[in-house]
């Protein structure tokens, strides 16, 4: 949740959170592989060979992660099972890989975040969607699926499986991680792309350096040199598997290292900090090995397939994608400063939408969201972000590439002073379309009214940038929006609610007019028209 603003209904949860919290924590095999050595002077006196990184390449590419929860022993494996089973079988079987899964209790299940360890989300799964989740792990028993369709075929397991609070893309991808290491009989391996990922590990959010000492620097990572050193791991990964002639992992490595450093060591990086320069020949050293395995496997087939003739050319086919190409003089990339590579203006591209109208109860309409918000007690709660009892501004805007969308908040500073701020956060460019000139008694009330009129919709956006979740924006056409931003305001400049017992109430007469909602709402246009005709008169 942003600080002044980012409100949410009443009764529910933030939906404005980081993709590791306050929710979430990642588990110990998604942590980061870049960090920093115990001893800098020890690291100095054991050098790293080539032999000795393609040694443990060779075990960092093929293991198997930990196991989730350990199996049960059932009298006849998953590989002898076909999928046409008695109903008795068939139940055994998909109870072994609820279990297997840890979803035989019917809940969420993503990784959350406590004050002493890592917890589990324990919402409950929608049983609206048993029947998709049961379909999947059927389709996942099948031995014959590609690395790559077994690890989406996992995704859209964990895209029903999650609550909407979970299901955002780090969070999913940290639950494919664990059910790989968790699928019944055979170990499915992850592919190229996973495997070379688990190299270099997450954007860390700690500095990757050390300190004079040799002691591992504690400064946080800018939320932005995350995002960047991210964007830089994923191009590694493209250029190691994907035959490129734009830059080099060599080209890309200082521009990773600048992003895994507080501000402070990105002017200055101790000599002895090596950390980042084994990670980066870990990962070259894979894609060799990888190539090796591919050139001795299609020489194989084609001895046996010919027994002579086109291994060259097999070879080439089949390793040529992990081979990085030389740098070229039209890369203009090459020549940027790391710290200007990735910056090229706002953000445009289409909102990853997660889900639309779907963090209320499905029976709920806007008319009965509007009756029980409204008729809720005024929080007080000390926080800006959820005192429903201070003034504040209330504002609307949407961004170029996803005009349809529409964003309505609160803040209890300045509005441009909020969307500046958003502005900054998500890297895009908002277009206002409403801003409040005066101060707005109980803004975040009257927010979360205009949310309750206008649920049917809501949408879920994950941005990449700040790496939060958002739920403040909407489908809806701009004239609809402001017109319910108006009617709401001119409705709470009435003073409906009255202080009693140090609690904030709703008036007695207002609640009489609240049983019928929609001529309530038409009683409200009529008096926001008859306002602006007097303004327009005046």
């Amino acid at each position: 949740m942003m600080p002044q603003s980012e409100g949410t209904m009443a009764g529910l949860s933030p939906g404005d959170f980081p993709s590791g919290s306050p929710n979430t924590s990642l588990p110990a095999t998604t942590c980061a592989k870049i960090s920093p050595g115990k001893n800098a002077e020890t690291a100095k006196a054991t050098p790293i060979t080539d032999d000795a990184i393609l040694e443990e390449v060779a075990t960092i590419v093929t293991e198997k992660p930990l196991k989730v929860r350990p199996m049960t022993q059932t009298k006849r494996t998953v590989s002898d099972l076909t999928v046409e089973l008695p109903d008795t079988e068939e139940s055994i079987v998909l109870q072994t890989w609820n279990k297997a899964l840890s979803l035989d209790e019917g809940r969420c299940g993503a990784p959350t975040k406590s004050t002493k360890n890592i917890e589990r989300c324990m919402i409950k799964i929608a049983p609206s969607r048993t029947t998709e989740i049961q379909n999947l792990i059927k389709m996942l028993r099948r031995l014959n699926h590609s690395p790559r369709q077994v690890e989406r075929h996992l995704d859209d397991l964990a895209k029903l499986v999650h609550c909407h609070w979970h299901d955002h893309p780090p969070i999913r991808d940290i639950r494919i991680d664990e059910w790989l290491a968790a699928l019944p009989d055979s170990p499915r391996t992850p592919t190229l792309e996973r495997r070379l990922r688990t190299i270099l590990g997450p954007a860390p959010s700690k500095c990757a350096s050390l300190t004079k000492l040799g002691k591992p620097c504690r400064n946080s990572v800018k939320r932005e040199d995350q995002y960047f050193c991210g964007k830089t791991i994923s191009k590694m990964v493209q250029i190691a598997t994907v035959a490129s002639d734009d830059d080099t992992l060599d080209d890309l490595a200082p521009v990773l290292r600048r992003h895994m450093l507080c501000h402070m060591h990105q002017k200055y990086t101790p000599t002895y900090q090596d950390e980042y320069a084994s990670a980066i020949n870990k990962f070259q050293a894979a894609c060799q090995h990888e190539r090796k395995r591919r050139e001795t496997e299609n020489a194989i087939a084609e001895t046996n397939n010919t027994g002579e003739g086109n291994t060259a050319a097999l070879m080439d086919s089949g390793s040529h994608a992990l081979i990085t190409p030389p740098s070229s003089p039209k890369t203009l990339k090459v020549s940027r400063n790391p710290r200007n590579y990735w910056k090229e203006g706002f953000d445009m591209s289409p909102f990853d939408v997660l889900g639309k109208n779907d963090i209320v109860e499905k029976y709920k309409t806007p008319n009965e969201m509007i009756r029980r918000v409204a008729e809720d007690l005024l929080d007080t709660n000390p926080k800006p972000s959820k005192n429903e009892v201070a003034n504040g501004y209330l504002y609307s805007f949407r961004v170029p590439g996803n005009e349809r969308f529409v964003k309505i908040g609160f803040t209890t500073r300045e509005g441009e002073t909020r969307i500046e701020e958003w502005k900054r956060n998500c890297n895009r460019d908002p277009e206002i379309l409403y801003l409040a000139t005066n101060v707005v008694p109980h803004a975040h009330r009257v927010e979360k009214l205009v949310h309750a009129e206008l649920m049917e919709h809501r949408v879920r956006i994950y941005c990449e940038r700040c790496g939060k979740q958002h739920i403040e924006w909407f489908e809806a056409p701009e004239a609809i929006v402001i017109a319910s931003l108006k009617k709401w305001s001119l409705w709470m400049a009435g003073k409906p609610y009255e202080k009693k017992h140090l609690e904030w109430h709703l008036r007695e007469n207002y609640k009489k007019r609240l049983h019928d909602v929609g001529k309530f709402l038409k009683d409200l246009q009529e008096g926001v028209e008859a306002a602006e005709l007097e303004n327009q008169i005046s």
